[in-house]
């Protein structure tokens, strides 16, 4: 098998890591109530996007198919880790969001913006 392909297969596994990570936080956090599972979900979320990351030349926009999800979940997470790296395709998916006044989501959405607008977005 190519180098190429070796590689594509490792993004498209992180890709699915970043989307069952972030089912698992959700549901940790706010369907059990279990916050210590959710601090690990959290963490696994950000070392998967982190590993995008390293894959030369940089593949945190594997993420990008995320933000037309059907899960609000899966694209507020996606949208929020994109958000510092390409924020023109980021930002408005945080907006719709937040603007659905749901609960969970929205309130994530609504945190990210604040934090990307104020420079404290670190993920």
């Amino acid at each position: 098998m190519s180098e190429s392909n070796d590689t594509n297969e490792r993004v498209a596994r992180l890709v699915e890591q970043f989307a069952e990570f972030t089912r698992q936080y959700y549901y940790a956090a706010y369907d059990i109530d279990d916050q210590d599972r959710a601090r690990v979900a959290s963490g696994d979320i950000f070392r998967t996007a982190k590993e995008l990351d390293a894959i030369p030349p940089g593949r945190r926009s594997a993420l990008v198919p995320l933000l037309d999800s059907d899960d609000l979940r899966l694209r507020t997470s996606a949208a929020t880790y994109l958000a510092n790296s390409m924020p023109d395709l980021a930002l408005p998916v945080l907006r719709a969001v937040e603007a659905l006044r749901n609960g969970t989501e929205s309130m994530r959405a609504m945190t990210a913006l604040f934090m990307y607008e104020r420079g404290g977005l670190k993920v």
